[in-house]
């Protein structure tokens, strides 16, 4: 799924209001900037069971 937002601000409430844990809102703000960073424009690409195998696997050691 494709979400786009107006600012940064509106991107960052959206994450907040959305994710599970922190973990979650470390990953999608991550992508959050390196999208804006090399497109200047804000938008995320979610794909709920990539996010979730990604912060379990950051989280074993």
């Amino acid at each position: 799924m494709k979400k786009s937002f107006q600012t940064r601000i509106e991107a960052i409430n959206w994450i907040a209001a959305t994710v599970e844990n922190e973990g979650q809102f470390e990953v999608i703000r991550e992508q959050l900037t390196f999208n804006y960073i090399y497109t200047k424009t804000y938008f995320l690409h979610i794909d709920e069971k990539e996010l979730q195998a990604e912060v379990l696997l950051l989280g074993q050691k």
